[in-house]
C-alpha cells in the first residue's frame, strides 16, 4: 500500500495547490484517500454482510473515558438512542468516510432512501444534542 500511495504523489503532484493548504496535509489526504479506497476494495471482495455490530465499542476503556470530552460523551450517548439501522449509517458514513452509494448497495436501498435514512438520523441527533445540558 505504500508503494501506491508513492505512486499516487508522484502522478498527483502537479495537482498539489499551495493555496488550499500544506504540503503534508495534502500527503496525509492522499494517504487516507488511498487507504479507504483498500478498505472498500476488501469489503467488495469479501462480499459478506454488513455487520455493524463490531464498530461501536459498548464500553470505553479507562484511558478513553478519562480522555472523552463532555461533547464526545453527549453525541455518543445520542447515537445510541438511535435505531440499529440509523446508528449503522451514521457511523459508516461518518466515521469510516462510506458514500451513499456504498452504504446503499451494502443495504439494497436506492440511494434517496440512504440520503432519507442519513438526513433523519441527523435531525434526531440534532434534537438529542439540543435536549441535553
Amino acid at each position: 500500500m505504500l508503494q501506491e500511495i508513492y505512486v499516487a504523489i508522484w502522478q498527483r503532484a502537479d495537482q498539489f495547490d499551495p493555496g488550499r493548504g500544506t504540503a503534508m496535509t495534502w500527503l496525509i489526504s492522499l494517504a487516507r484517500n488511498k487507504a479507504i479506497d483498500r478498505l472498500r476494495q476488501a469489503r467488495e471482495t469479501a462480499g459478506e454482510e454488513t455487520d455493524w455490530t463490531h464498530i461501536i465499542d459498548e464500553q470505553a476503556t479507562p484511558p478513553e473515558a478519562a480522555g472523552m470530552t463532555q461533547e464526545r460523551r453527549r453525541l455518543e450517548g445520542c447515537i445510541q438512542k438511535l435505531e440499529a439501522r440509523q446508528r449503522g449509517v451514521i457511523v459508516e458514513a461518518f466515521y469510516t468516510g462510506a458514500s451513499y452509494p456504498d452504504l446503499a448497495a451494502r443495504l439494497s436501498v436506492p440511494i434517496g432512501t440512504m440520503k432519507s435514512w442519513v438526513r433523519r438520523s441527523l435531525l434526531q441527533l440534532k434534537t438529542c444534542l439540543e435536549q441535553q445540558p
